[in-house]
């Protein structure tokens, strides 16, 4: 099977029916920031509560840096580096 169509590489081509609630969280700045929004729309129609949000003026690597950001929803979100 090619990498590019394996469900467990690529999450938007697999069967996303049934999962749990899931959170998803992006970047503004990440290029990876349109996958996170196909894989929430992804989910969105297999039927799956999907929490996300989109961290404006920020990179990929915001989420393991040396910050912690209150303000979403009831979470705190505090990412520690090592």
């Amino acid at each position: 099977m090619a990498e590019g169509k394996d469900p467990r590489i690529n999450l938007v081509a697999a069967t996303l029916k049934g999962l749990p609630p899931t959170t998803i969280i992006t970047a503004e700045l990440d290029p990876l920031q349109s996958d996170g929004m196909m894989l929430t729309d992804k989910l969105k129609a297999a039927g799956v509560t999907v929490d996300s949000k989109n961290w404006d003026g920020v990179t990929h690597e915001f989420f393991g840096g040396r910050h912690c950001t209150t303000g979403y929803g009831n979470r705190n979100l505090c990412c520690k580096s090592a």
